[in-house]
């Protein structure tokens, strides 16, 4: 039988944010190219929503004032349609929600030993299932509030477009009937940061709106010895003295025990429990695993996240590769797990393509080297920002400016050219108005 009537196989990439989205593009240009590889395979990208979202401009989202920017305007400066993104390349994208994977039968061998399936089981909710003979894991993260008894209930979670709207709206709506509310945010990350500092932002702009005197407290409450875990020490502490300097009370070594209505219970450094009294309360506290992922049979860490080799496949499931938020990848020279940062999920999932696409053609597998320094850009209130890249730290105006050149720089990588540059303008031209 000529390799033109075997019935094609299928490639799917689970998940389209950072990682997902350069796998599949990187899978895409390499099937684009390759005739002999699109009689083979067909490109698959699975996701429950048909954008892409860029989400290191949520908290401009959350914090853009009602008058100057409506939902829809706002969904078009954060939102990147897969079809544009992936236009030009031949991969078809369902929009529907992964409910498991399972591998199909294994074959096993006269010594007992299971060998890896040749192909897995994609059970959708909408779909059926779905059958792939190479799978790039790429599900992403979800909120992950620890179990602390209230914050689902009394707070307002911030992770995705959706949740950013709720901020935006529980925001406004307190500011109009609160002149001097108190909102207090959980978590000192990058997300935590950014949100805190635009946050300011937004009362600069509605006071001069509204012709009212907006004074809001703010407090950044994280459970650690600091802000901005990850980069060098130097880079939490020039973000904290700008948030003191914007006036928000950052509260170290202090973990939320509790959230009621109206009131966090936190358990402060010398021990004793307090109550801070709020009138919003935002959880940025952490991130989990993909649901997802519970009921996959691959090797987990504590936290829950699958554990992969260097090559970024699963141990023991040849043709299952895993990226991003979902995995602990231990990093060869520390021995300790990687951030889940957007450049290091991007990074990896143009390993994985690269890796389908050798074990395809039975050639070695490449190792993915994470960087010694990873990099970040954290903007914290108006048009400053603290960076740190290649091992040096800057702030001010000019890092600001270098944010923003990064932005366009991904937009440029994830659409063509004209699209990119209209998607950027037009982000820039909304949350200017804030700044």
């Amino acid at each position: 039988m000529s390799d033109a009537l075997l019935p094609k196989k299928n490639i799917a990439v689970l998940g389209a944010g950072f990682g997902g989205v350069a796998a599949a593009r990187a899978l895409g240009r390499a099937l684009r190219r390759s005739a002999e590889l699109r009689k083979l395979y067909d490109l698959i990208v699975i996701d429950r929503s048909a954008e892409h979202i860029y989400t290191p401009g949520l908290y401009e989202v959350a914090t853009a004032a009602r008058e100057d920017a409506d939902p829809l305007t706002l969904k078009h400066t954060a939102a990147i349609p897969l079809e544009e993104s992936f236009s030009g390349l031949p991969i078809r994208i369902i929009q529907d929600e992964v409910l498991g994977v399972e591998p199909s039968l294994r074959a096993e061998t006269p010594a007992g030993i299971l060998v890896p399936p040749s192909e897995y089981l994609i059970r959708l909710r909408d779909g059926g299932t779905i059958r792939a003979e190479y799978l790039v894991l790429a599900l992403g993260a979800v909120v992950n509030d620890f179990g602390i008894p209230g914050v689902p209930k009394h707070g307002l979670v911030f992770k995705n477009f959706g949740d950013a709207l709720r901020v935006r709206s529980a925001i406004t709506e307190t500011f109009q009937r609160t002149a001097q509310a108190h909102i207090v945010i959980a978590g000192g990350g990058a997300t935590g940061v950014e949100l805190t500092g635009e946050l300011v932002s937004l009362t600069r702009h509605l006071r001069r709106a509204w012709k009212r005197d907006i004074r809001p407290r703010f407090t950044l409450v994280e459970a650690g010895e600091r802000l901005l875990p990850g980069p060098p020490l130097i880079v939490a502490e020039i973000a904290k003295k700008r948030l003191e300097r914007l006036g928000v009370t950052v509260r170290l070594h202090t973990r939320i025990i509790e959230v009621a209505e109206g009131t966090a219970t936190v358990q402060a450094p010398e021990g004793a429990n307090t109550r801070i009294a709020f009138d919003r309360f935002i959880w940025s506290g952490g991130i989990k695993p993909s649901p997802v992922l519970a009921g996959i049979v691959v090797p987990k860490d504590q936290r829950g996240r699958c554990t992969v080799d260097l090559d970024l496949t699963i141990h023991g499931e040849n043709n299952l590769f895993a990226i991003g938020d979902l995995t602990c990848f231990a990093d060869p020279a520390t021995n300790q797990p990687l951030p889940s940062v957007a450049t290091i999920a991007m990074a990896e999932g143009s390993i994985a393509a690269i890796n389908v696409l050798a074990r395809i053609n039975r050639q070695p597998l490449r190792h993915y080297h994470p960087p010694k320094h990873t990099p970040m850009i954290v903007p914290v209130c108006g048009k400053w920002a603290i960076a740190y890249v290649a091992g040096f730290t800057a702030a001010g105006f000019s890092v600001f400016l270098l944010r923003l050149a990064a932005d366009l720089r991904y937009f440029l990588k994830v659409l063509p050219p004209l699209k990119a540059l209209r998607f950027f303008l037009r982000s820039a031209a909304v949350y200017f108005r804030n700044d």
